[in-house]
């Protein structure tokens, strides 16, 4: 609808966050109708109305791209190594690696002792950034948390779906990394075709939640007749280590 609209506030109000909202207007730019070309594309969500979008939206999307934003402020999470502590003031300096980037915030006294066990160690920085153009933090205005980076392995027994549950029948066992950028907590699992990735653990736990619900339904739930070769395989991987089963009443 923002496209539909020409009102870019709106995909602002979804997807807040500047970094993601930058890469889901590349991706549309690159499925929409481009120049010269004579298709559209239609559809419609939710009982909402039909909206059809041509090549007029796909420049809608490059415009949005290409236009100069003024700094903004976001409430964001940024992964950065711990480089100074001021004891006194409570301050505490984090290099934001892919700029590098010095960014000084300020902490609670109870979370002092987390700091010295973490210093120049890997750190998490929740709060109200002022951003750059290109999405990047210069400037942090309000802390909410600081954290370390939880790199240890997240175990699953059962995730919620629908209105029943997907059992593991042996604990899931996932593995976060950090990727090169140093901002995203990423998990693959090739059996299972997962790959999700989050700036916090809990982001992280929310994609694994929701994608292996998005695999149920797509291979498990489908008609098998349906599914490639290979499609099917990852569905006989799924049921041999999954079982759905009902909520209790």
């Amino acid at each position: 609808m923002a496209f539909f609209q020409g009102k870019p506030e709106i995909l602002t109000k979804v997807i807040p966050d500047s970094r993601y909202r930058e890469r889901v207007l590349h991706e549309i730019q690159e499925f929409l109708p481009q120049s010269g070309e004579n298709w559209n594309l239609g559809f419609s969500t939710n009982g909402q109305p039909f909206v059809n979008l041509s090549s007029q939206h796909a420049r809608i999307a490059r415009k949005w791209l290409e236009a100069p934003s003024e700094p903004e402020e976001e409430i964001i999470t940024i992964t950065g190594e711990l480089v100074a502590i001021e004891f006194e003031k409570h301050l505490a300096t984090v290099r934001y690696p892919p700029t590098k980037q010095e960014i000084q915030c300020s902490y609670l006294p109870e979370i002092e002792e987390t700091l010295l066990e973490k210093r120049r160690d890997l750190v998490q920085v929740t709060g109200k950034f002022t951003l750059d153009s290109e999405g990047h933090p210069i400037k942090l205005t309000e802390v909410s948390r600081i954290s370390d980076v939880d790199l240890n392995t997240m175990t699953f027994t059962s995730i919620p779906y629908l209105q029943s549950q997907l059992r593991f029948l042996s604990p899931f066992l996932l593995n976060p990394e950090i990727d090169e950028t140093k901002q995203l907590l990423v998990v693959d699992y090739p059996d299972f075709d997962l790959h999700v990735f989050s700036t916090t653990r809990e982001g992280l736990e929310e994609e694994i939640v929701t994608t292996m619900g998005f695999l149920w339904d797509s291979y498990v739930k489908d008609d098998p007749n349906n599914l490639t070769v290979e499609a099917q395989n990852l569905r006989d991987r799924l049921m041999k280590n999954i079982r759905e089963v009902p909520n209790a009443p």
